[in-house]
């Protein structure tokens, strides 16, 4: 499966940049379609606008770089993308741009699914297959020769499903569809943060940290509750919970009838060791 990068380009130059950071099409290609124009998705990339003036979708294919043109106003691609991509392993994001940037950042959340049997999929595919457009789609090599064969032999629903095989197949035709004239681009204005997403990934991760530890502060709170501790051992305790390993053990040899009345918060105060140990923080 083909791996997909935004490149940008300097002004005054006909090199293109790419960006290490590769995914599924359909990903960038809705991500693009959260902006209003190119300035936009440059500046919220991290890039400066003033400086660059050019972006693209960029892939390999037989050694060599190709390059998509990125459609800002394309609700048919965009409903489809919607429909393709999930974003459910992303919990606790502000908005859709501030789940783009964390998708962006950690791509193994991302999952893709197949181009699905929607309305704006029909519409592209009942376009293509209108006017005769066919042979022309398939000579300027926007349809390939299994479609084209599926729709000589009369095998229609054939020729829809080999659209439908591959989001890049059903774009192609989209992109066809758009620059002769049988599809035009339309797209509500889009209310675009000022901040870039390396910003927005920070603060995500910022917020995330301070709600895990709050969440570890209800725990032990909880726990604590249940029990009736001395101050001696409040104090231990609370020590043992800031990494103290020597705190930690003088528990750990108390009186056996203590160790066993405090295993609730040992137990927790073990496993938080655990995971630090897991960390490699901790010999």
């Amino acid at each position: 499966m083909a791996l997909y990068s935004f490149g940008v380009r300097k002004k005054g130059e006909t090199e293109i940049q790419t960006s290490n950071q590769k995914f599924e099409l359909p990903f960038l290609d809705f991500f693009a379609m959260q902006f209003n124009n190119q300035r936009e998705l440059i500046s919220f990339l991290g890039a400066d606008p003033d400086v660059y003036d050019g972006i693209w979708i960029c892939y390999k294919h037989a050694g060599k770089c190709k390059y998509l043109p990125i459609y800002f106003d394309a609700p048919e691609l965009e409903q489809i993308c919607a429909h393709m991509i999930d974003f459910d392993r992303i919990k606790g994001t502000s908005s859709i741009y501030e789940m783009l940037a964390v998708a962006y950042d950690r791509k193994r959340l991302l999952q893709v699914g197949q181009v699905p049997e929607i309305s704006a999929t029909n519409k592209i595919i009942s376009k293509i297959a209108s006017n005769d457009l066919i042979d022309m789609a398939a000579r300027m090599h926007y349809i390939n020769k299994k479609a084209l064969e599926y729709w000589e032999n009369g095998i229609e629903i054939f020729f829809a499903t080999e659209l439908m095989s591959s989001y890049i197949q059903i774009r192609k035709a989209y992109t066809f569809l758009r620059e002769n004239g049988y599809l035009s681009g339309l797209a509500d204005s889009k209310e675009v943060p000022v901040m870039t997403m390396q910003t927005l990934v920070q603060r995500y991760n910022e917020r995330q940290t301070f709600i895990e530890y709050t969440n570890e502060l209800s725990v032990v709170a909880n726990i604590l509750n249940s029990l009736e501790i001395t101050p001696y051992e409040e104090f231990l305790i609370s020590q043992a919970l800031n990494g103290d390993e020597a705190s930690f053990e003088i528990l750990m040899v108390s009186d056996i009838e203590r160790v066993i009345y405090l295993k609730p918060i040992l137990d927790y105060i073990a496993s938080e060791r655990g995971k630090v140990k897991k960390l490699g923080t901790i010999d």
